[in-house]
């Protein structure tokens, strides 16, 4: 019976070391909050992540075809001053074509994180963010703002750009390739005066 007590008290004392030195992962983690937890912006601070796929392009083009024929004839005056001056005529023709069209189109897709500025009455969310991005001396600079449903959020925080309604998104660029890009003066003075 002391054998059987002494491996007894052997073994719990084992399992007690053991207990206190390794400890198992749980798959549930108190920092994650409630299961039923909705992790999506909903209030004043939060981080929405805004899927931004813009694509525009449109398209003009113009006509005009215009043409006027005029004659006109002036006979003899009357009276002793004016009845020996012959007759004239005289007329003309005007006449104007043009055409003119357009063609544009522009693609941004891009990932953005904003965040939410204010709670409308409604329960809309206000949204901004902004990111630079420079590389080989290129700056570009991205803002977006807008406001969104809650609604509309997707259940991994995301949204898409099509959802954002008085969405504003510009996107501006500086550096080597931006500034050739722009016009130069002379070709601007001989545009203005021509």
């Amino acid at each position: 019976m002391k054998k059987t007590l002494a491996i007894l008290t052997a073994s719990v004392t084992a399992i007690m070391i053991c207990a206190s030195t390794a400890r198992a992962e749980s798959l549930w983690s108190d920092k994650k909050g409630s299961l039923f937890s909705d992790f999506r912006a909903h209030k004043k601070g939060d981080i929405l992540t805004v899927l931004v796929m813009e694509s525009a392009s449109s398209t003009q083009s113009a006509t005009t075809d215009s043409s006027r024929d005029s004659a006109n004839s002036v006979g003899p005056g009357t009276g002793f001053l004016f009845k020996n001056l012959p007759g004239m005529a005289y007329g003309g023709t005007s006449t104007s074509k043009g055409a003119g069209s357009t063609n544009r189109t522009s693609n941004l897709s891009t990932s953005l994180a904003v965040t939410v500025t204010d709670v409308l009455d409604n329960g809309n969310l206000v949204i901004q963010g902004e990111r630079d991005l420079q590389t080989n001396e290129e700056t570009q600079h991205l803002l977006l703002t807008g406001s969104v449903r809650p609604v509309d959020i997707g259940p991994n925080n995301t949204i898409s750009s099509t959802m954002i309604a008085d969405a504003k998104i510009k996107l501006t660029g500086q550096g080597p390739v931006g500034s050739r890009q722009k016009e130069g003066i002379f070709s601007r003075v001989l545009r203005l005066l021509f």
